[in-house]
């Protein structure tokens, strides 16, 4: 039997009925743990969110954008494989920048003007 892990939720409204922001929902769980928070935590709060916020469609296009082979993978295997290659301290310049260009796809897409013109999906 592994470790016990304990939780304690508290209602916050400002993700109420939205789709969460894996970086902003990161930033106000780190402010809220103690200093000696674990990485598999972040490990759990990333699974977490791959799992309710993204399809297999979607983490496809993570795994391409980070040239990570996605053949005959099941959504959770995709999942634990892109959280490997995050936590990697020697992908973090790759990791940020994927974050930063989808937060601009998402910008584009709610554009009146220039979501006509943005095909991709995330």
């Amino acid at each position: 039997m592994g470790p016990l892990i304990h939780y304690q939720f508290k209602e916050n409204n400002t993700y109420e009925n939205k789709i969460i922001n894996v970086d902003e929902f990161l930033s106000d769980m780190e402010l809220s743990y103690s200093s000696n928070a674990s990485c598999d935590s972040e490990c759990d709060l990333l699974e977490f969110d791959y799992n309710s916020n993204y399809n297999v469609k979607s983490l496809s296009q993570i795994m391409e954008y980070y040239e990570l082979s996605k053949k005959n993978m099941r959504k959770d295997e995709m999942i634990q494989l892109i959280i490997l290659f995050e936590m990697d301290a020697t992908n973090t310049t790759v990791v940020n920048r994927r974050r930063r260009l989808w937060k601009y796809i998402n910008e584009l897409k709610q554009d009146k003007y220039f979501s006509k013109f943005i095909l991709f999906t995330i």
